[in-house]
């Protein structure tokens, strides 16, 4: 392994490589170091009062730009978080299948066109009570009745029912009716 060791003189750098003398001779070494000087006092730079305030700018971009990207980001997985169905129950009856769904959310969720799916089939449904407007929104707290267009068969075999709201809020459950 070699080890250089520089040292410098008032007008001449001498170098010391492991003891040998380098090829280069000393007249040559002064020349290429007042080259260097020279160089090196034709460059010019930026004012130190310059440098601070560009460093300064940059430094509030960058948190501009990360708490931009960091509220964008609670926004967007907050707003999800507020509207939440919940099936409570699904009932037989003797004017069809009945599907009661709670808003458990923070925030109205509507049905403009109130679909409800059984074992994966998407059917038209009636909504008979809990939702207001022309839009069907279900307040937050609410119970809403839906009236399926078709029965759910008592047939002893477990049917998967799937409520969707217009915003893609959903709920599933699965139920079993027993035999008639």
């Amino acid at each position: 392994m070699a080890i250089a060791v520089i040292k410098f003189r008032w007008k001449n750098v001498s170098y010391r490589f492991l003891n040998k003398r380098p090829s280069v001779p000393l007249k040559e070494e002064c020349s290429l170091l007042v080259f260097f000087k020279k160089l090196r006092k034709n460059v010019k730079a930026i004012s130190p009062v310059i440098s601070v305030l560009l460093m300064i700018a940059i430094a509030v971009v960058a948190s501009l730009v990360t708490y931009a990207w960091v509220m964008g980001y609670i926004g967007f997985t907050s707003g999800k978080a507020e509207k939440a169905i919940q099936i409570q129950s699904v009932a037989n009856k003797d004017d069809g299948t009945h599907v009661y769904l709670q808003n458990v959310g923070n925030s109205p969720v509507t049905f403009a066109v109130p679909l409800v799916y059984t074992d994966g089939a998407g059917e038209g449904a009636r909504i008979l009570s809990g939702v207001t407007g022309t839009n069907n929104m279900l307040a937050s707290g609410a119970t809403a009745d839906f009236l399926l267009g078709t029965t759910i068969q008592n047939d002893g075999i477990s049917h998967v029912v799937k409520v969707a709201s217009d915003d893609g809020t959903f709920s599933q459950v699965s139920v079993t009716f027993p035999l008639s």
